[in-house]
């Protein structure tokens, strides 16, 4: 029973602070969500023109004819984006 308590305590005050941060203008989980554009799935997404979803075995974006980084590339460039938002 008190480690039930402890830990409600604890999730509790995560959430709370959760919630807090989600309610305010411009906030790090909006801006997380925004920079992931696919990380996880198969899709790449142009640079140039902000095209997403395009798939993993195009080379050139199909709206702006952009060279397409390759899907590890962006991937790592989003995981790298994100590192910075949490410093």
């Amino acid at each position: 029973a008190e480690c039930e308590y402890e830990l409600n305590i604890y999730l509790t005050s995560i959430l709370e602070e959760l919630i807090t941060e989600k309610s305010q203008e411009i906030n790090t989980i909006d801006q997380i969500m925004k920079n992931q554009k696919g990380v996880g799935s198969h899709l790449k997404w142009c640079k140039k023109c902000n095209t997403t979803n395009i798939d993993n075995k195009k080379r050139t974006c199909p709206n702006c004819n952009e060279k397409l980084d390759t899907l590890a590339a962006l991937q790592a460039e989003s995981a790298n984006e994100l590192i910075q938002l949490l410093i």
